[in-house]
């Protein structure tokens, strides 16, 4: 009910499929390489990409290496050199050290009918699901600490944090919440 609420009354992102930068996050290498929004990215280290998803994997697969990127800016191609940052994610039920250069794609927004909000917030609720199995997974085969884990502590810090964004920020937790109570206690 949360993520339904919460995608009916903010609508439905879906990312951009083009290589166009949307936006820059501070303090990242291509902040530092002097990308701007706009940019198109035509390849990496001389391979050509056509999507995002194949730029992102070029960049995935190098945590902390230096790399060449080639991009388009008001029709002048651009070279440049940076080195990735790593970030840790969750791949399956593992941790993996990926790179990244701080940009997004364009984020298009369209409006939400309530089927469509049920139906993705049903989908959000599969993906959190998912991701707290896997997580349990990980524990149980040694591939994440315990530490990674929080207690009521940490949940009162981060709601705090989180209803000082806004209201939906705290939907969005509680939805969170909600369905890692839920499994847990099944």
């Amino acid at each position: 009910l949360f993520f339904s609420h919460l995608t009916y009354y903010n609508g439905i992102n879906d990312a951009d499929p083009r290589t166009i930068v949307g936006k820059i996050i501070p303090d990242y290498p291509a902040e530092e390489l002097g990308l701007k929004e706009g940019d198109k990215i035509i390849s990496i280290n001389s391979i050509e990409v056509a999507n995002w998803e194949e730029m992102t994997s070029q960049i995935k697969d190098r945590p902390n290496e230096t790399i060449n990127l080639t991009w388009l800016r008001d029709n002048v191609i651009m070279y440049g050199e940076l080195t990735t940052t790593v970030s840790i994610q969750l791949i399956g039920d593992e941790i993996v050290e990926q790179g990244m250069i701080g940009i997004t794609p364009i984020i298009n927004n369209k409006e939400a009918t309530i089927s469509k909000a049920i139906f993705h917030g049903c989908k959000q609720t599969y993906q959190f699901l998912d991701l707290m199995i896997r997580h349990i997974s990980g524990l149980m085969k040694g591939n994440i600490s315990i530490k990674e884990l929080g207690g009521p502590i940490m949940i009162a810090k981060i709601a705090g944090e989180t209803a000082s964004v806004g209201i939906n920020a705290l939907l969005g937790l509680m939805g969170f919440l909600s369905v890692n109570l839920g499994l847990l206690n099944i």
